[in-house]
C-alpha cells in the first residue's frame, strides 16, 4: 500500500480534530487531580542533582508535601540540598535501595536524576541508565526522571504535555497526575502521536479482519479521536474548574520538535508517559522518549 503524503497527513488530521469536535461522549466530568503528598528523592552526586532538587523545593511549595531522600554520589556527598528525612546508605544496588526507602517512606512520587550515577553530559541521549530500566520494570509509584542541568525544572510544572501514541491503559491516570502536578494557571496540552510503526500494526490487524478492506492513514487518527474524546472533554472540563490553560495537538511522529523542544530553557516543559507495565511496547516507549527528552519525564503506570 502506498503510504500517505504530507498533504494527505495533514488532511486527516484535520479530518480528526473534526471528529473530536462532532463526538458525542455524553455526559463527561472534571477529571480529580492527584497531588503528591508524600515524595522520595535519589541523589547520585551528578550535576543533575541540582536541576532534581529545584524541582523538588517547588514541588514541596506547591503541594506542601513531605519529602524523604537518600544520597548516593559516589563521592559521599551530593552538592544539592534537600529539606526532609534522610535515609541511610546500605549495601546493594541503587535501584534495591531507592525501592526500599521509597516503600519503607510509604512515597506516593519518586524523583531522581537520569542517567542515575553519571552527568547527563557525559553519556548525552545514548543511555537513560538502569534506574530507568528498573523502576518502569517494577515500581507502581509514579516517577519524574530529571534530565538536565539547567533550572528548566523550576518552571516545568507550568507547562505540561501529555503524550499517547495509541490507546493507553493508563492514560486516565496519567492525566489525573498531571492536572495535579501543573501550576495554578499553568497550561496542559495533550499530544496524540500517529506512529510510523503503530499505523503498520493497527492496518494489519484490521486487514487481518477484513482482508478486502483498504486502511487509509486518516483511519487511524480517526480511531485515535473516538478513544480519546472522553478525556479530552473531561481536560477541558477540568481546565475550566482548575483555572489552567489546555490545548489538544494530533500530531505526525517527524514532527519531534514540537515533541521534544530542545532549548529547555526557553521551553520549559515538563513531559507525562502512560506506562503499561505488562506491556514490552509500553516500557520502550517510555524508555525512549525519556533518554531523547531534555525535560523532566513523569511517568504513571498501571498494570
Amino acid at each position: 500500500m502506498q503510504e500517505p503524503s504530507q498533504s494527505q497527513f495533514d488532511e486527516g488530521i484535520h479530518r480528526s480534530m473534526d471528529l473530536f469536535k462532532r463526538a458525542q461522549v455524553g455526559e463527561v466530568g472534571a477529571l480529580t487531580p492527584v497531588q503528591p503528598t508524600r515524595i522520595f528523592v535519589a541523589l547520585d552526586g551528578s550535576s543533575q542533582d541540582q536541576a532534581v532538587a529545584v524541582l523538588v523545593q517547588r514541588l514541596q511549595k506547591q503541594h506542601s508535601v513531605v519529602v524523604g531522600y537518600i544520597d548516593l554520589a559516589l563521592d559521599g556527598t551530593s552538592p544539592a540540598t534537600l529539606n526532609g528525612q534522610k535515609f541511610e546508605r546500605t549495601e546493594g544496588e541503587a535501584y534495591d535501595k531507592v525501592l526500599d526507602c521509597a516503600a519503607e517512606f510509604d512515597a506516593d512520587l519518586l524523583v531522581f536524576p537520569c542517567p542515575f550515577g553519571r552527568d547527563f553530559d557525559a553519556v548525552g541521549a545514548d543511555s537513560a541508565g538502569t534506574i530507568v530500566d528498573v523502576l518502569a520494570a517494577r515500581s507502581t509509584i509514579p516517577f519524574i526522571a530529571v534530565r538536565r542541568t539547567n533550572p528548566a525544572p523550576a518552571q516545568s510544572l507550568e507547562h505540561i504535555r501529555l503524550i499517547f501514541t495509541g490507546e493507553n491503559e493508563a492514560a486516565h491516570l496519567t492525566a489525573r497526575w498531571a492536572t495535579g502536578l501543573l501550576a495554578k494557571g499553568g497550561f496542559l496540552e495533550m499530544l496524540l502521536l500517529v506512529e510510523e510503526e503503530f499505523y503498520g500494526n493497527f492496518r494489519e490487524t484490521m486487514q487481518s479482519i477484513d482482508p478486502e478492506r483498504e486502511v487509509r492513514y486518516s483511519d487511524l487518527k480517526d480511531a485515535l479521536a473516538k478513544i480519546y474524546a472522553p478525556l479530552h472533554a473531561a481536560l477541558q472540563h477540568t481546565s475550566l474548574d482548575q483555572g489552567f490553560r489546555y490545548r489538544l495537538h494530533v500530531q505526525h511522529e517527524g514532527a519531534l520538535q514540537e515533541l521534544t523542544p530542545t532549548n529547555p530553557e526557553t521551553h520549559a516543559v515538563m513531559m507525562a508517559l502512560g506506562l503499561n507495565r505488562g506491556h514490552h511496547d509500553s516500557i520502550s516507549e517510555v524508555h525512549d522518549y525519556i533518554r531523547r527528552s531534555p525535560h523532566p519525564v513523569l511517568v504513571v503506570s498501571v498494570e
